[in-house]
């Protein structure tokens, strides 16, 4: 799996990791698309929003078939 952006901030105390802007999460099974991504390492959770106003998250899946 791999995650990119325009812009990455980590904290290091809080573990947590913060991408903004065109994020695109990409794995072996499909990807999705959206304006944030906040992962905390920490607790294992992570978060997807959509821009301001939209809050579209969009993804894309493939069974591999």
């Amino acid at each position: 799996q791999s995650a990119t952006g325009n812009r990455a901030h980590y904290n290091p105390n809080s573990r947590v990791l913060r991408l903004t802007g065109n994020v695109v999460v990409t794995n072996p099974t499909g990807l999705l698309r959206g304006e944030e991504l906040v992962v905390d390492l920490a607790n294992d959770i992570s978060e997807f929003t959509g821009a301001t106003g939209s809050g579209r998250v969009t993804g894309v899946f493939s069974t591999g078939d």
